[in-house]
């Protein structure tokens, strides 16, 4: 769905106009921060832990069933920051779109995204969905080789990693040196940065049918401005994904900056209504 399609007059008036749902309880939050967009996922976690809160009052009850009750909570609580982060995932990787190349290794004739346009167009969404990203190092394995990690930590308490080696040797394709070593560890750094970063969210970086590099796209809302309209978004009962196709863009994150009042305006108007 391209950000420059044209929108639909009609479509958007009879939105604008229809009255909105009365928001969630848990929706109303303070406009501009930026609320990690949960799904609520079932546990047995809090009935265990009352029971074992209620067994910690009896003498009569024994320390094994005490330790097994335990167990059981710790492990109800690990399935279900578990299912969470899937949840979340799903929802994040749903939100997100094939990102444009804007840059070129002219070395090897190739195009891809730099760590600060991939940076610019995911954070707002895995970070609106409860995620954090870090990079990390590990010695490697493997003769002058970088083992780069990338750590992905949910709000609700699960993690993951992945990890890999990547050239650090200041080679050219010609096995001639072609940069210091701490030039060539720095670029094993930032490539590895890109590569994890897509891998994680298994997100693609586009090109056209000729190979060649896509147009750069507008530039996008801050996650200030994505916070602002997820808030409305709550406190309207507006599907994300459905006043997404109505702005014709793929996901409200990468929200051309200039459509940003209009979407604002649009959403204020279905709340007065």
């Amino acid at each position: 769905m391209s950000a420059s399609a044209a929108l639909d007059p009609n479509a958007l008036e009879q939105f604008a106009s229809g009255p909105a749902r009365a928001p969630a309880p848990a929706a109303r939050v303070r406009a501009g921060s930026v609320r990690p967009r949960l799904a609520v996922v079932k546990s047995d976690a809090p009935a265990i832990l009352a029971a074992i809160t209620a067994a910690a009052l009896d003498p009569a009850v024994p320390v094994e069933k005490m330790e097994f009750m335990r167990r059981l909570y710790l492990e109800a609580r690990t399935s279900a920051a578990r299912s969470a982060y899937t949840v979340a995932m799903n929802a994040a990787q749903a939100a997100m779109a094939p990102i444009a190349a804007n840059a070129v290794n002219s070395d090897f004739d190739s195009q891809y995204a730099t760590y600060a346009a991939l940076d610019r167009a995911m954070r707002p969404i895995y970070t609106a969905h409860g995620f954090t990203v870090g990079f990390t190092t590990e010695p490697s394995d493997l003769q002058r080789h970088q083992r780069v990690v990338i750590v992905l930590n949910h709000v609700d308490g699960h993690g993951e990693t992945h990890r890999a080696d990547f050239p650090a040797d200041g080679l050219g394709d010609d096995g001639a040196p072609a940069q210091t070593l701490i030039h060539a560890t720095a670029s094993a750094f930032t490539y590895a940065q890109r590569y994890l970063l897509c891998l994680a969210f298994n997100i693609a970086v586009a090109k056209d049918s000729d190979g060649n590099i896509v147009a750069p796209p507008p530039e996008a809302i801050t996650g200030g401005q994505y916070a602002e309209l997820v808030f409305l978004l709550d406190s309207t009962a507006t599907d994300e994904a459905e006043f997404a196709r109505l702005l014709k863009v793929t996901n409200l994150a990468a929200l051309p900056s200039h459509q940003f009042e209009h979407a604002k305006r649009l959403l204020q108007a279905r709340k007065a209504a």
